[in-house]
């Protein structure tokens, strides 16, 4: 049994982190998601946000077989314990080079056992548009400062347009965006609708303030063939990829629960470090 340890499971918080980790219990087997408060046992355990976990609680893993799956850019709380778990991982899961990059500048040290995956996405769910039927653009994520919710704002302004924004967050930034002329507040779109609001837009703007390891709403927009406004500070176009050629994208993108499931495989069943 793989155990994904994380500090909330989908029905608590509908991130990114949580939506990969959904995805990957659903289509594998074998795989179950644990957060802090939960008493669990098994042959591999997948470390991914862990903020809420204690000092104990972390230190246990350090004996055990585990993996560290990183989302976001290094934290520096903590450093020696993470240091640690980092050091006796059997593999350590990145989102794109851009974030392995960043990771170990801010760490100060290179990462061991080093391994890129892009976010996991269902991409059954995701086909190219034919014909949208906004043309303003769309924001789809968490809504907090640091996803750059102000700069989309001030380049709706500047182009005298409107963002429709769907996303769940911080209560006085939604309340800006629906006090502002240049954003309409549209709610959350669960997993299952989101297919539903690609296939109406023509493009997605994404204007992060600190780089983001991937951007899961990114690649769903670029699958479902939308046209991304965005700037230096996105992961996902890091890779070395033809992003022209999109078909050949999607099938490196629908290669990643394989190349995921090679590595836990690995480090579960044979006991490799790799």
């Amino acid at each position: 049994m793989i155990i994904h340890l994380n500090d909330y499971k989908l029905s608590e918080c509908p991130g990114g982190c949580e939506r990969t980790i959904d995805t990957l219990t659903t289509i594998l087997p074998d795989q179950v998601t644990a957060t802090a408060k939960d008493d669990v046992s098994g042959d591999l355990y997948v470390l991914h946000n862990i903020r809420t976990f204690t000092d104990e609680q972390l230190r246990a893993y350090i004996d055990k077989p585990h993996v560290m799956w990183s989302h976001d850019i290094m934290d520096t709380d903590r450093m020696g314990l993470k240091r640690e778990l980092i050091d006796t991982a059997m593999a350590n899961i990145f989102l794109s080079p851009g974030h392995l990059g960043r990771f170990e500048l801010q760490a100060g040290f290179d990462m061991p056992n080093a391994h890129c995956l892009p976010s996991v996405i269902d991409t059954s769910q995701l086909v190219e548009q034919t014909k949208a039927i906004y043309k303003e653009p769309c924001y789809i994520g968490g809504i907090y400062e640091h996803k750059g919710i102000d700069d989309v704002l001030l380049w709706a302004r500047a182009n005298k347009t409107i963002v429709y924004f769907f996303g769940w967050g911080d209560e006085a930034i939604i309340d800006k965006i629906i006090s502002s002329k240049y954003g309409e507040y549209c709610g959350v779109a669960d997993k299952d609708q989101l297919s539903k609001v690609y296939s109406e837009f023509e493009t997605l703007i994404h204007l992060p303030q600190v780089y983001e390891a991937c951007g899961r709403s990114i690649i769903e927009a670029y699958l479902s063939g939308l046209k991304i406004i965005t700037n230096n500070n996105t992961g996902f176009f890091s890779y070395p990829w033809d992003f022209d050629n999109r078909s050949e994208i999607r099938e490196y993108l629908e290669a990643v629960p394989h190349e995921y499931l090679w590595i836990i495989e690995q480090c579960a069943y044979t006991g490799n470090i790799i």
